[in-house]
This record gives C-alpha cells, structure tokens and sequence, in this order.
C-alpha cells in the first residue's frame, strides 16, 4: 500500500495527461523532471527492499535446514539480479508493444524453474 501512496502523491504533485499538478510544476520546470526520477527511485528502492528482504530470509532458512519444496526457489544476488533485470525488461516491453507482462514474464518464471501452478 506504501508503494502506491507514494506513487499517488509523486503523481499528484507532477501532474500529466490532461491533470495539472498540485503544485503547478509544469514539465518546462527541473522540478517535473526531479519528480520523474522520484517515481523511478521509490520504485525500484521497493523492489529492491523486498528483494533483498527475499535474499536474507532464504538465507535464515538455510542456516536453520528449513526443508525447501522442490520448487522453491532459493533467493541468491544473482538471482536477484537475474529477475529484476528481466522484470525491467519486461516491462518495457510490455509497456512498447502493449502486452501483458506475464507474455514475458511466464517463459521467465519457468526458466527459474518456479513451479508452474504458482507462476501463473
């Protein structure tokens, strides 16, 4: 829910598509711009919190020989990066050709040999 309220306020303050910001930043003004970038860092600071949240409870979990399913996948940095590199990819993707993420997003799940009842 954080992640989204402060997409909305970022929003509303930049304004855009027909909707004049709060604030009156125009997008001639650095300030539209610096709130642009927000966007980008507020999103990809939650991405990557949770991703190495993902990371270290794995690794609590190995330390204590907590038994793994078969499918699970077992978070590393490499994986990580792995995954958000094609998440980003994919998005924009998605977002240029107007498909959903998961027409890209599905193959790339299955190569991580995620269980294929749980990747879609």
């Amino acid at each position: 829910v954080l992640l989204w309220v402060g997409l909305t306020i970022i929003i509303l303050l930049k304004g855009g598509k027909g909707v004049e910001s709060v604030i009156g930043v125009t997008c001639e003004d650095a300030g539209y711009y610096a709130l642009v970038a927000g966007q980008f860092i507020w999103t990809i600071g939650f991405a990557a919190f949770f991703g190495i949240k993902n990371v270290m409870k794995t690794n609590e979990r190995l330390a204590v020989n907590y038994p793994f399913n078969d499918m699970d996948i077992l978070w590393d940095y490499k994986k990580l990066q792995f995954y958000s590199f094609f998440t980003f990819l994919a998005g924009i993707i998605a977002g240029l050709i107007g498909v959903g993420g998961g027409m890209v997003l599905g193959p790339l799940m299955i190569a991580m040999e995620v269980n294929p009842r749980v990747s879609t």
